[in-house]
């Protein structure tokens, strides 16, 4: 198994396997996507997030991010297939609602 680093007690793994900020329910993936997907700073962050997040939080997360890039990276593949799994199945659910319907 892989090591990981915590660079402080800001960061700690969920039940399911998932880093995220501690003392939030903002996971660590969510960060890595405002900050390269977006292109936000950690203050845009923390204030996109209604401050719910401080900047130093946000610096600990992508700080955890760049030591412990295949775990995120994987957290962020499986968000992404459970998401188009889940959008499947709802187009699958629309398609048989709609031939009931007719």
């Amino acid at each position: 198994m892989a090591t990981i680093t915590v660079p402080s007690s800001r960061i700690v793994i969920d039940p399911d396997g998932r880093p995220r900020i501690d003392g939030t329910t903002y996971r660590v993936e969510t960060v890595v996507i405002d900050h390269f997907h977006h292109g936000w700073s950690p203050v845009e962050i923390s204030r996109q997030h209604y401050g719910e997040i401080t900047p130093a939080q946000v610096h600990a997360a992508l700080s955890f991010y760049y030591d412990n890039r295949d775990l995120v990276d994987g957290c962020i593949r499986e968000s992404l297939e459970e998401s188009e799994r889940l959008r499947l199945e709802i187009e699958t659910f629309q398609e048989r609602f709609l031939k009931t319907a007719e």
